[in-house]
């Protein structure tokens, strides 16, 4: 049997293919498992927490109370076009890129070509270090995305503010 030259990391929001047997690699925390070229599953679960942050992956803050809110139970799974009926509560919002902006600020991913008036994902800089690159990079125009958190508004728009990668998983890729 002829051994893999290469593996696939499914991570929740990231694939990577690993080349080398022994490279290591700093992940964020969750569960995720390894496959290798014939996608064969190899089990793997490994933790770990992300630099600089007193949060876990299940928590964020509310900006407007400053209180820290639990994200793992979601009341629902929508589509952005329904997000407007679930302000202030914690759902997971699916659909696939259409805009993808990177300000300067903040990375604005949008399910609608022209954003204004739909919901959208804001990613501010400051968080950018809780990403394993750039979120402008990692969710690319035509990603099929799942969004967890707390619906808020922003310029009168539904609004998840992502904190942490793991808010965000990729379903699929885009396709060329």
């Amino acid at each position: 049997m002829k051994k893999p030259h290469s593996f696939w990391l499914l991570l929740t929001t990231l694939v990577i293919v690993i080349v080398a047997v022994g490279l290591g690699i700093l992940l964020p925390q969750g569960t995720f498992s390894l496959r290798n070229a014939t996608s064969v599953p190899i089990p793997v679960v490994y933790e770990v927490g992300l630099p600089d942050t007193d949060l876990g992956p299940e928590s964020i803050i509310d900006r407007r109370s400053g209180d820290v809110v639990n994200i793992s139970q979601p009341v629902a799974t929508i589509t952005g076009d329904e997000a407007a009926k679930f302000d202030g509560q914690v759902v997971v919002v699916r659909g696939v890129v259409q805009y993808n902006f990177n300000s300067g600020k903040q990375t604005i991913l949008a399910f609608h070509d022209h954003h204004k008036g739909y919901f959208k994902v804001l990613i501010a800089q400051k968080h950018y270090p809780n990403f394993l690159i750039p979120p402008d990079a990692l969710y690319k125009k035509g990603s099929a995305i799942s969004v967890m958190g707390k619906l808020e508004w922003y310029q009168g728009d539904p609004t998840i503010f992502a904190t942490h990668q793991n808010q965000i998983m990729i379903e699929a890729a885009p396709t060329k």
